[in-house]
């Protein structure tokens, strides 16, 4: 999944902005870099990738990234995610996801609630009981 990388817009407004990036290409033996519009994420299971480098988003089972519900950026969900596994808060970036992203990021960290035990087994008990209570009102008839 690839996202776009946000920064904040001015000191203490809360408000986001699209943060312009880099790409480094290899052009013989010289490495150059150009200026971008847009820093683009790539976002996989475990780990993202900024720049060609590759940052993880679990140390074990520490989360290395965290929603920020007091930053916006067009009614997205703004998540915060750290920077070469540092546990420091200051260091990282800022993504904005819709709803439909924010539901496959979850799923690709193992975070949904959908992916819980417990969850599995009330959404199971649920359908059960829709099931009797059908063939409960059918054997009436």
């Amino acid at each position: 999944m690839k996202v776009a990388a946000l920064q904040i817009d001015g000191s203490n407004t809360g408000r986001m902005k699209l943060k312009s990036g880099m790409i480094d290409t290899k052009v013989g033996n010289q490495i150059v870099s150009k200026r971008t519009e847009i820093d683009w994420i790539e976002i996989k299971k475990g780990r993202y990738i900024q720049n060609g480098t590759s940052h993880p988003l679990r140390l074990t089972d520490e989360k290395l990234y965290g929603r920020i519900y007091a930053l916006q950026y067009q009614n997205k969900y703004i998540y915060w995610l750290a920077t070469f596994g540092s546990k420091s808060k200051d260091h990282g970036i800022h993504i904005g996801l819709s709803w439909w992203e924010n539901q496959k990021f979850l799923w690709m960290q193992n975070d949904h609630w959908f992916q819980k035990e417990d969850n599995i087994r009330y959404v199971v008990n649920i359908l059960f009981l829709v099931v009797g209570a059908w063939i409960g009102i059918k054997s009436l008839k």
